[in-house]
């Protein structure tokens, strides 16, 4: 009796640690799996937001790194957003990260510094993190107003920037090897840099036709209230004469002051039109109805309108606010 049941122990443990090794053997082989996985994912960019997220598309377009908006769920600006924990999770699977910059997005820049990336470029502080890409970075001090995306000039400038980064980002990761991390050699890297370069002068080139709409519209010297510190930019972009511009990035209403001045002031200049952008017109409507002036509301290209391909959103976002204008 004993040595039956002391044999069915023997057999039992001897089944036990066969089924423990097997069992090692298998979380190995799905490590692998996984790590293989991981090297022959698609590299990703991140935007920080929408006219971030347009610029990286374009200048991307037809190579084999994908983008990624960090906030694609947001509809307006970002100055006071605070990241998830989905945020953190494609950040630190990003190799890059582009910004605006002029503290528009700041909690990106924050994000990247906390972030450890799996495949790593820079070091912020001694912790390795991925590449920041600030597109407002060789003029951002000279403006106090960070909505640049809405001046045509400075959104040329952004996109040079852009591709700036992404270019010098990719030779530095030419020269560090990682082609056994990405799954992407330097033959392949050559092709996203010359890719990228190409695009650059693409997409510029077709902006090009917001300035040919621009040229058609007679409205400079026009007097306008603008409702949205990025319509300031539209509005001296067209030749109109801004009398006052209030950061209303929040459909919020204004303080019994800040109505009396902005309606001192209409009544002053003989202010035309009051600007104001799409989400954010409640105090808009209110001292256009009490002044008796008209009321444009237009893009602030903070988000998609839904209507056709990414890459051509700016556009066609902005020759849509032309057209509006023009009545």
């Amino acid at each position: 009796m004993f040595e039956k049941k002391f044999g069915f122990l023997r057999i039992y443990f001897i089944a036990m640690s066969v089924l423990a090794i097997v069992a090692v053997i298998t979380s190995f082989v799905l490590m692998r799996l996984g790590m293989k996985s991981k090297s022959s994912e698609k590299m990703v960019i991140s935007a920080s937001f929408y006219p971030e997220y347009v610029i990286a598309v374009n200048l991307l377009e037809g190579t084999e790194v994908g983008v990624s908006n960090l906030t694609a769920n947001v509809t307006g600006c970002v100055h006071d957003y605070q990241l998830t924990t989905a945020d953190m999770k494609n950040i630190e699977e990003s190799i890059a990260v582009v910004i605006n910059g002029g503290h528009m997005d700041h909690f990106a820049v924050d994000a990247v510094e906390k972030a450890s990336g799996g495949l790593v470029l820079d070091e912020v502080n001694g912790v390795k993190t991925p590449v920041l890409i600030n597109t407002a970075k060789s003029f951002e001090e000279e403006y106090e107003n960070p909505h640049y995306w809405m001046n045509v000039d400075l959104y040329e400038k952004q996109i040079s920037e852009a591709a700036d980064g992404l270019v010098d980002m990719f030779r530095l990761l030419k020269n560090k090897s990682y082609s056994s991390l990405t799954g992407i050699d330097n033959d392949d890297i050559d092709g996203i840099i010359s890719k990228i370069n190409e695009n650059e002068s693409n997409y510029i080139s077709k902006l090009s036709e917001i300035s040919k709409k621009k040229d058609e519209l007679k409205v400079s010297g026009v007097k306008v209230v603008c409702f949205h510190e990025a319509l300031e930019y539209l509005a001296e972009d067209l030749g109109m004469s801004v009398k006052a511009s209030l950061d209303m990035d929040y459909d919020t209403a204004l303080s019994a002051g800040d109505l009396k001045d902005i309606e001192d002031t209409i009544k002053k200049e003989d202010v035309k039109y009051i600007l104001a952008a799409t989400g954010y017109t409640t105090a808009a409507e209110k001292v256009a109805s009490e002044m008796g002036i008209e009321l444009i509301v237009l893009d602030a290209g903070t988000s998609s309108s839904g209507e056709g391909a990414i890459k051509d959103s700016y556009i066609n976002m902005y020759l849509s606010n032309l057209n509006i204008i023009a009545g």
